[in-house]
């Protein structure tokens, strides 16, 4: 059954909470749309990177003045009545960009973010 468009609204929402904590370097802002269990997946620079969600929240806890710069744009790719796939690209931090990839489910009502997973853009190495 296709998802009804409030359900996309919601979803959104909750990717605009991961953009406006970068934006003010707060992660307390997106902390609670992550499951306790959540992992971050990617690669930077070559590295390839498995951490638990509290690495990421520590980085935008350190992003300061250059997470208010950075620019988004968000794509939901997929979502079901319980699962979505969102795309955003992450522009413009310092010299870098990224493409993020978000798997969340519905869990109690609510959208929550299961896996972080991110590419550094090659041009941006």
């Amino acid at each position: 059954m296709r998802a009804r468009k409030t359900e996309y609204d919601a979803v959104v929402a909750v990717m605009d909470k991961f953009v406006e904590a970068i934006h003010k370097s707060d992660s307390t802002i997106v902390a609670p749309y992550f499951v306790e269990s959540a992992h971050l997946y990617g690669n930077a620079g070559g590295n390839i990177e498995q951490e638990p969600i509290s690495t990421l929240l520590r980085n935008i806890d350190g992003l300061g003045e250059l997470g208010a710069g950075v620019n988004f744009r968000t794509d939901i790719l997929a979502l079901e009545e319980t699962i979505a796939v969102a795309c955003m690209l992450e522009e413009n931090m310092g010299a870098v960009s990224f493409t993020n990839y978000f798997t969340l489910m519905k869990i109690g009502g609510e959208w929550k973010i299961l896996i972080h997973a991110y590419n550094q853009d090659s041009d941006t190495l």
